[in-house]
């Protein structure tokens, strides 16, 4: 099983979040339970993977899903900094699964399988965000990860609502300037694949298109990761959170945009390369 442990970092808590409403509906705390250890179980994959990464020397693990390999398939690309990302991001996440049952022990059986839903969820796109290999497979995970918070922030209570309001208009917006960087790469280069990608970018890289390309993945990263001047949704959107979440939302939820622009302009575009310059 530990050939499929990259896969079963997002799919154990995608499985269990789809699930958990029917088992809360069964008994309040049992999809919750099960989301907590299915969180676990991504902790110790990405535990797996770490180890496996590291005994290579710092070898990068491509799985590829299904079979299919790139660039016609989607790959999780594993090396040591994003191995490492992925152990803290759900070490984080199960740390804060525990400690959230205190602010839904009183709640009903919808609003305990709804919150758990969404925090599992929004574990599985903050994690697919890190270990992907693919552009627009980030993109997915990205929504998945900007959906999932959006829920989290309105459950905080009444004023949330406007919070979580204004920072899906501005997030939406971001996902759409990165969306619409990724359609500009594939136009120049006909390719998803990042490996792929970089190898192809190279002759476009003093043309316009890449420029605008460029600028779209700044902006759009820079909205989710409340990158000054682009951060005005922030101050609401952690101040009126829920409670239990607020913490995986405020440790977690800029940095894997971060690292995803990290790796766009160190790993794809190589701004080290001469060419560059």
């Amino acid at each position: 099983m530990t050939q499929h442990a990259p896969v079963l970092i997002v799919l154990l808590p995608l499985t269990a979040s789809l699930l958990c409403m029917l088992f809360s509906r069964i008994s309040k705390n049992l999809g919750s339970w099960i989301v907590m250890a299915s969180i676990a179980g991504a902790f110790a994959n990405a535990c797996i993977v770490l180890d496996k990464v590291i005994s290579s020397g710092g070898k990068t693990w491509h799985y590829w899903m299904g079979g299919w390999a790139p660039p016609v398939g989607i790959e999780f690309a594993l090396d040591p900094l994003n191995s490492i990302l992925a152990v803290v991001v759900t070490f984080i996440s199960m740390m804060v699964a525990l400690y959230s049952r205190p602010f839904v022990k009183d709640e009903d059986w919808l609003h305990v399988g709804g919150y758990y839903t969404l925090f599992g969820l929004l574990t599985v796109g903050l994690s697919g965000m890190i270990i992907t290999g693919d552009v627009f497979n980030l993109y997915v995970y990205l929504e998945i990860m900007s959906l999932s918070g959006y829920g989290l922030i309105a459950l905080g209570g009444r004023k949330s609502m406007l919070a979580a309001f204004r920072y899906l208009l501005i997030g939406t917006i971001g996902a759409s300037l990165y969306l619409l960087g990724v359609g500009y790469l594939y136009s120049m280069t006909g390719t998803l694949n990042m490996a792929d990608l970089a190898a192809r970018v190279v002759p476009h890289l003093n043309s316009p298109l890449f420029a605008i390309a460029v600028a779209c993945f700044i902006i759009g990263f820079g909205i989710k990761m409340a990158l000054f001047p682009l951060h005005g949704w922030q101050p609401d959107a952690y101040t009126f959170a829920h409670p239990g979440a607020a913490a995986f939302i405020a440790g977690c939820m800029s940095k894997a945009p971060a690292y995803a622009l990290i790796r766009f302009v160190y790993y794809i575009f190589k701004v080290d390369n001469p060419v560059m310059h």
